[in-house]
């Protein structure tokens, strides 16, 4: 008979920490180039454009769900407002489909 072996906690733990990092790498935004700017404090594209302007973003378009817009720029100069306005940056390849802002 096959005598079958149980997966214990540190095996599910490695699997969900593999799958995690995958995510967080597929989703990263990049260094420099199109970025996915999400409010989540509900900012209208408007004011997300507002603020990363100032932060010398260039404007794609509006991003594919409500409260996002899809800009061109550097990571290292829209993070610190990011945080202060609650926006969560993510790659923007693809994401430029939306509406012109």
């Amino acid at each position: 008979m096959w005598r079958t072996r149980k997966l214990h906690g540190p095996v599910y733990a490695q699997l969900v920490l593999a799958c995690a990092a995958i995510l967080i790498v597929s989703f990263a935004p990049p260094s420099r180039g199109a970025i996915l700017i999400l409010s989540l404090k509900g900012e209208r594209p408007g004011e997300i454009a507002r603020w990363a302007i100032t932060h010398d973003a260039k404007l794609v378009g509006a991003g594919p769900v409500p409260h996002s817009l899809v800009v061109e720029g550097s990571r290292a100069t829209l993070v610190a407002a990011s945080f202060r306005h609650a926006g969560l940056l993510l790659t923007g390849t693809g994401a430029g489909c939306g509406k012109d802002v």
